[in-house]
């Protein structure tokens, strides 16, 4: 018996590159998207499911199946809009169904009747802690993803997204419940963290002392001069290193006992460089840029220390001391501020001892060595 295709005619393209998508927010607008690595988690899901529709529509069908309805076309707008709403992150548990049914999905474009769907999503499983923390860094991706750049900044890095697969590693092995000390570092580094994902993460303290190991892929843009290598990197970032040096010094020689209670993030998850490739800190930003990076990272900061729960907060560097006095949860707890570990440092010679000294004399020292 003969089968015939049933053809169809693709409603939406898939968002890779410049394309356009419907706009949950006007039935009779699309909207464009730039490069795909560099697009919203729900957005990139969507672009899965247009290419699973021009691939289904290939198939020769039976003489049974006179029609075939497909409600990720005909109601996008519902259905992106459902996809925007609740898919912000990375999930730990995923309900998958079987196809739509013709008065729930069929009608709404929703994976769940919309009746149904809030009784389904709070019997859902609660991420584990670093799960929890993992969320509110992509949350404050996608906030920093919507401000307008400043025109001297060309290229911007963000570790968190490319590097995740290590940067998941470390949360998943330090970061499994609350922290008596939390030690807050401006951005990443060119050396450190724009390679490894890891806060100063310098090479030699992330494969070889905490024994961390993943796949770094690329940013959508790269900066001849600046070249993401991943653990390949032979370039040491010496911020890093000597912060991480002394921290294992400190915690009887063992980095699994300094986490016991304290951990270390970066206040800024971005790494920002001109067309010459020069490396533009937070603090060195310009006009109302530089403020809207600040409050969006103040307000991710502050969910984070709700959530960790230090008791101590060592801002490391002027940058990061002098912006959380603006937090509402550092001025009830103990605020310090320890010199930046970076060469370039005014003043900065001995950082080792001067930090050792800093860590003894404000009591921090039973907290790295879990005593």
């Amino acid at each position: 018996m003969l089968k015939k295709k049933i053809a169809r005619k693709a409603t939406y393209k898939q968002v890779a590159h410049e394309e356009t998508l419907p706009d949950p927010n006007n039935n009779n607008k699309l909207i464009k998207t730039s490069n795909f690595f560099n697009t919203p988690l729900w957005q990139k899901v969507y672009n899965l499911e247009c290419e699973l529709n021009e691939n289904l529509c290939h198939y020769q069908t039976g003489n049974e199946i006179t029609h075939i309805y497909n409600p990720v076309e005909y109601a996008a707008q519902l259905h992106c809009e459902y996809l925007r709403h609740y898919l912000k992150g990375t999930k730990i548990l995923l309900f998958i169904g079987m196809n739509p049914g013709y008065d729930g999905m069929g009608q709404t474009g929703k994976a769940i009747a919309i009746n149904y769907f809030g009784m389904f999503a709070n019997t859902s499983v609660a991420p584990d802690f670093w799960g929890q923390f993992y969320n509110l860094e992509l949350q404050l991706n996608e906030k920093l993803r919507n401000i307008i750049t400043n025109p001297e900044i060309t290229y911007i890095y963000n570790p968190i997204e490319y590097a995740n697969d290590i940067h998941c590693a470390f949360l998943k092995k330090y970061l499994n419940g609350v922290k008596n000390v939390i030690f807050i570092g401006m951005n990443p580094g060119p050396n450190g963290m724009m390679q490894t994902g890891i806060p100063f993460g310098n090479i030699t303290t992330v494969r070889d002392i905490m024994g961390l190991t993943g796949t770094v892929n690329q940013p959508p843009a790269v900066h001849p001069k600046r070249p993401v290598k991943g653990l390949a990197s032979t370039r040491e970032e010496p911020s890093g290193k000597r912060l991480w040096t002394l921290f294992k010094e400190l915690s009887n020689g063992s980095l699994d006992t300094f986490f016991k209670q304290c951990f270390v993030h970066n206040f800024c998850p971005l790494v920002f460089f001109n067309s010459n490739g020069n490396n533009i800190t937070p603090s060195e930003l310009k006009g109302p840029y530089k403020q809207q990076i600040r409050n969006e990272c103040l307000r991710t900061t502050e969910q984070v220390l709700q959530l960790i729960q230090p008791k101590i907060i060592v801002a490391i560097g002027n940058y990061v001391y002098d912006t959380l006095k603006a937090s509402e949860y550092c001025k009830s707890k103990h605020l310090l501020r320890l010199a930046h570990p970076s060469p370039r440092s005014l003043n900065n010679n001995n950082w080792p001892e001067k930090a050792e000294k800093f860590l003894a004399e404000e009591d921090l020292l039973k907290y790295l060595r879990n005593e």
